[in-house]
Parts: C-alpha cells; structure tokens; sequence
C-alpha cells in the first residue's frame, strides 16, 4: 500500500564491467623497462545503476488532472529539448544507400 504522492522504488538494475587494456610494439611492450617507453596499459571500471521510482497521485476530478498536468509541465521545463550541438548536425548516410549500386550497374538512370 502507498499513499498518495509517495515515492516507491520497484526495481532496480546495476552493471559493473571491468577492461584491462595493454597496447605496444609486440614482445618489446612486455619487456620491463623497455614496456614502459613503448606500450600502455588502461584499466577501466564503470558502474551503471538505473533505479525506476514510481510516485502514484490519486485523481478526484478533473481539475486535479489539470493541476497535476500543469505542475508536471513546470518541472519539465526542458525535457523536449534538444542540444544546440545535435540541431545542427547534417543528417549522415543517404535515403537510399543502394542507389550508387543500381546505378553502376545500370538499373537506373
């Protein structure tokens, strides 16, 4: 049982991946003193948790589904927007990417 406006958390997921990375010249990167000039190592750890909360309202009428609606629209302000940096990226790849292909070998003009 919640009551109303209570936050419950249902469920939960966590990842936790480790890499261990050794990059150089083959056999001279595993040589003591010579690894250390040329080769590298990279150990990585990353840790993702996602958590999925759910606070329910109870809705009389409708004029707490307006004013639940509208305080919704008030927190989320910007949740529609997109980044300057991705509204001004040129679409990559083609509409049709077997176009060049029928056209070589003739199937279309």
């Amino acid at each position: 049982m919640v009551q109303d406006g209570q936050t419950v958390g249902l469920a939960g997921l966590i990842t936790d991946t480790t890499s261990v990375g050794n990059q150089g010249i083959p056999w001279l990167k595993d040589v003591p003193i010579l690894g250390l000039l040329t080769g590298s190592q990279n150990d990585t750890r990353q840790r993702t948790e996602l958590l999925i909360l759910i606070t329910p309202h109870v809705v009389h009428d409708q004029r707490d589904a307006r004013a639940l609606t509208e305080d919704l629209r008030d927190r989320l302000i910007n949740a529609a927007s997109v980044p300057d940096m991705l509204n001004n990226r040129s679409p990559s790849g083609q509409s049709d990417p077997s176009a060049r292909l029928r056209q070589q070998l003739g199937l279309q003009q």
